[in-house]
């Protein structure tokens, strides 16, 4: 802010200082609402300096941490109304209860308030963090990570802002509070308004209406399917046009008047109240957006979204500089949408003139400032040009500047690239040749695999082959032989971290001129390191740990980048952290890896044939998440600052296999961390999915199908699509068996009391029911392939761990889908229904735990099984412990009872000791187990 260079030039260490800081709170649960603060006082920053992907990075991590934290669910700024009993329930006031396990749950990340004003500290932060994810979203066309309108997990539920003053007085009120959804109530403002509202709360009041506005005018097109969707669009649309003019009614006037916290005017040439000027235009960019996509064919909506425009260039004219300086982005963008209806009308002005027909006269043209008031204002002169120029265009160009050289600093346009840019390309581009060169001086070539593409890839040569001495970890790769078996250890693994890659073409680049990005390589070697069980590779592990975290955020900014290596990168850190039992460093750092895979529309992809003349996916967001068309973006002229990732077309098949295979690596990813922490997923991973089951690489080299192509869709409905038909994957089979899981699961932890006795709720129950048995019913026997495992086993194991895996998860789907209904320790015959279903709930866990045995009596061990089945077989573990509750008091008469409570203990100590085996890669589950063992009988 000081705008000094001597003061400027320290920024780039004190942001390196603060990403580590931030880490570090992570990686030791220390003072995590600080961590939240500091990561959106971050995230403000790299928008400021024109960084707005990593800025919209930052915030869709600080999102979905808010989100855990339970922060989007205060529903009270009164203390009193926020006890920690009443916080059990999903609709909780403020759900912040520490859970007895010792993995995260929502709202268990931090303690309770202990007086107002902490509860007031949480209430204003959220809204600062829903207010960044908003305008970063508006700016960037990309999409958020906060909804305003979902299921009772993720609705956000937290009453508006007030002062801290009035938090640490206790002046806050129940009966005068709201929050998003009473917006769109008719009479809110007369109801509820019983004091002026915060500048802060105006600001988060009006970014909800213009979040909702962004969403629901592209909805336009896709109205007339039906009469039942055009009429669903129209009701939709009338209640939020109400609620933008209800709201624009009650705002204040732009003029200083002190009752908004502000510092009364000393100059009269500083009239104007910034903030709330912010506030009128956004509204009425609401309003514009809301009627855009309508106002082709509505004259009416053309109309209004031309009022609307003019009117915030009127309001535009009654600012200083100085105002100009302290403008948001949004306004900003505004103004770019200002110019596009502008033009437009300038246009149907000329043609209207020259055919006779309805002349619209030219904007602002009856409103012209005196000379006195444009020069006050610093504003350009706005008329026509000679050669048909709109005249709006100079005013908008003097905007854009403005804003980007508040502290000094060049305005960078989408299509120019920096100085370091370039220099960074260039030494990228001569390390390659310097590598070609070394090895065509040892005679070595770049290593290429004769293999099949989709086979696991060995290599020759073992561990003992290897010399580890000497300190060539300093290098930024290590020496070329323990480079291989890093590399080499990391890929016979890929199942693990569920990677799709075709090994043969990432060995023929590893040497290129155009390597893999050195964030993919360092997350490698750090996987590498991590299942070589070498001890002094296992040292090396935070030291790869660092490397690829710094390289992603060096890369993240780079024009041209590689976004499906990224997004491997960022998945294999992830896949690391979660495996080390740092969960909430995974959950953050795969966050921002998610919302970037909706951002280059990787969950859009609804065919596995490539074409040589494919169109690129388009701008991010343009399926269903951005507010406008790809053909509607703004071109880098009218919004210098938006700087989108772009994916151009695959190049071949291959690469449209690896970006089908990046969408489910992360998406796997995303699930397991959330279903681990017990955590809401990504929300557009849910919701939007089109992108197909990932296939062999040798279907995608040959063209071949050996299954028409399907996506989540398919798993569900009336008649579900079987999940084997030969030669399908293991590898698509497992992505299955997690999206039915976490399909599963999610409905039956955001289903309400109010929700279980609708209509709807039995409907998905039987579709969900359906869908598993169907899944189920379609899988092999244990034994199919077991000569063909994902992962390699010295001796040979008689059964597919991969098949293993499956079907837990799968069993698993049950139990989570019965944790919806009543079912526990009580249940009893004469409970009608309900007792057919616990019968069935013990059949399916009686089930999973047969599979545990088949492992157990071949002797594998437990620790080599992946880390998910620990956290699925605890589902599995509750139910058995509930029908051991229930045959305690049936079993003292003896008989049938008595023999059925040992075998259910037997079967309960099992799946606890399997649990506890698991504790040797993930000491969480030997704490979990522990637990376990001692809660049967409670």
């Amino acid at each position: 802010f000081t705008n000094q260079p001597e003061w400027t030039v320290h920024e780039p260490m004190f942001l390196a200082r603060a990403r580590e800081a931030l880490l570090a709170s992570l990686a030791h649960s220390d003072r995590l609402f600080d961590f939240l603060m500091a990561s959106n006082l971050v995230a403000y920053y790299l928008y400021r300096t024109g960084r707005f992907l990593e800025g919209h990075h930052q915030t869709a991590g600080a999102s979905r941490f808010a989100v855990s934290c339970g922060l989007h669910q205060i529903v009270s700024p009164v203390l009193e109304d926020n006890q920690p009993e009443s916080s059990r329930s999903i609709r909780a006031s403020a759900p912040w209860s520490v859970s007895d396990m010792s993995v995260r749950r929502p709202g268990s990340m931090l303690t309770p308030p202990r007086n107002g004003l902490e509860l007031g500290q949480r209430i204003i932060v959220f809204w600062q963090t829903y207010l960044l994810d908003k305008l970063g979203s508006a700016v960037t066309s990309l999409p958020g990570s906060l909804p305003d309108e979902a299921d009772p997990l993720t609705e956000i539920l937290t009453a508006w802002p007030r002062t801290l003053e009035e938090y640490e007085l206790g002046d806050v009120r129940s009966d005068e509070t709201a929050t998003i959804r009473n917006l769109y109530e008719p009479l809110y403002s007369q109801t509820v308004r019983r004091r002026p509202e915060t500048l802060q709360g105006l600001e988060c009041q009006v970014t909800a209406l213009h979040e909702r506005a962004l969403r629901l005018g592209p909805a336009y097109a896709a109205a007339d399917k039906s009469p039942a969707a055009r009429a669903q669009f129209w009701q939709k649309f009338t209640v939020v046009q109400d609620a933008i003019s209800n709201f624009m009614v009650t705002l204040p006037g732009l003029h200083n008047t002190g009752l908004y916290g502000e510092v009364p005017p000393t100059s009269p040439l500083a009239p104007i109240n910034s903030p709330i000027f912010v506030t009128h235009t956004v509204a009425q960019l609401a309003m514009i957006q809301l009627h855009n996509s309508l106002a082709t064919d509505l004259p009416a909506s053309y109309d209004t979204c031309l009022a609307a425009a003019r009117e915030i260039l009127r309001l535009s004219q009654m600012l200083t500089p100085a105002d100009f300086a302290r403008m948001t982005m949004e306004v900003v963008l505004s103004q770019s949408v200002v110019g596009r209806f502008i033009a437009d009308d300038d246009h149907k002005s000329n043609i209207g003139k020259r055919t006779g027909s309805r002349a619209i006269d030219k904007p602002l043209e009856s409103q012209k400032d005196p000379p006195h008031a444009r020069e006050r204002s610093g504003m350009p002169e706005m008329s026509g040009s000679e050669d048909g120029e709109p005249m709006l265009n100079r005013f908008i160009a003097s905007l854009v500047p403005i804003f980007c050289v508040a502290n000094v600093r060049e305005c960078v346009y989408e299509e120019e690239r920096s100085r370091t840019q370039k220099l960074l390309d260039k030494i990228d581009e001569l390390e390659g040749k310097l590598s070609e060169l070394q090895n065509a001086a040892s005679g070595s070539s770049p290593a290429r695999s004769n293999k099949s593409s989709d086979a696991l890839y060995l290599g020759g040569g073992s561990v003992q082959a290897i010399d580890f001495s000497g300190d060539w970890w300093w290098a930024d790769h290590p020496p070329p032989p323990i480079q291989r078996f890093l590399l080499e250890v990391c890929l016979s693994q890929r199942a693990r971290p569920a990677m799709h890659m075709h090994v043969g073409r990432f060995f023929e680049t590893l040497h290129s001129a155009h390597p893999p990005l050195p964030s993919l390589l360092n997350a490698m070697y750090l996987l590498g390191c991590n299942f070589s069980n070498v001890p002094l590779l296992a040292s090396l592990e935070q030291l790869y740990l660092e490397r690829a975290r710094k390289c992603m955020a060096a890369e993240l900014p780079r024009p041209h980048l590689n976004y499906v290596q990224w997004i491997q990168a960022s998945c294999l850190v992830t896949y690391y952290l979660t495996r080390s039992g740092r969960f909430l460093e995974a959950r953050h750092e795969l966050s921002g890896a998610s919302n970037l895979v909706v951002s280059c529309n990787l969950h859009k992809i609804k065919s596995s044939k490539w074409h040589p003349t494919a169109q690129p996916l388009g701008l991010p967001g343009s399926a269903s998440t951005s507010p406008r068309s790809s053909s509607d973006l703004p071109s880098p002229n009218e919004a210098a600052f938006v700087v989108p990732p772009y994916l151009p077309p695959p190049r071949d098949a291959i690469e449209l296999g690896e970006r089908i295979g990046a969408f489910w690596m992360a998406y796997v990813s995303d699930h397991v961390t959330s279903l681990v922490c017990g955590l809401p997923p990504n929300r557009f991973f849910e919701a939007e999915t089109e992108t197909v089951w990932p296939r062999p690489f040798e279907e995608y080299e040959k063209e071949l199908k050996s299954t028409p192509d399907g996506s989540v869709s398919s798993l569900f409905g009336p008649n579900p699509l079987l999940p084997f038909d030969p030669p399908c994957s293991m590898y698509s089979l497992r992505v299955k068996s997690i999206a039915l899981l976490a399909r599963v699961s999610y409905f039956s932890t955001s289903c309400t009391p109010e929700y279980k006795l609708s209509a709807d709720f039995r409907h998905r129950f039987q579709e969900y029911h359906n869908a598993l048995t169907t899944f189920l019913n379609g899988l092999p026997p244990l034994t199919h392939s077991a000569n063909a495992q994902e992962i390699e086993f010295d001796p040979p194991i008689p059964i597919n761990i991969g098949l293993f895996l499956i079907q837990t998860m799968t069993l698993v789907g049950f139990v989570h889908l019965y944790s919806a209904l009543a079912i526990d320790h009580n249940t009893n015959p004469a409970s009608g229904p309900l007792w057919t279903l616990y019968q069935n709930r013990l059949a399916i866990c009686k089930r999973a735990v047969s599979l545990v045995k088949q492992v157990h009596e071949i002797g594998l061990p437990f620790k080599t099984l992946p880390t998910t089945c620990g956290f699925a077989w605890c589902a599995i573990a509750r139910a058995l412990a509930q029908h051991i509750r229930r045959l305690g008091p049936l079993a003292r008469a003896g008989g049938s009872q008595m023999v059925e409570l040992e075998t259910t203990r037997k079967e309960y100590e099992l799946l606890v000791m399997a649990i506890s085996g698991m504790s040797i890669q993930l000491p969480i589950l030997g704490t979990i187990a522990r637990f376990l063992s001692k809660g049967h009988n409670n």
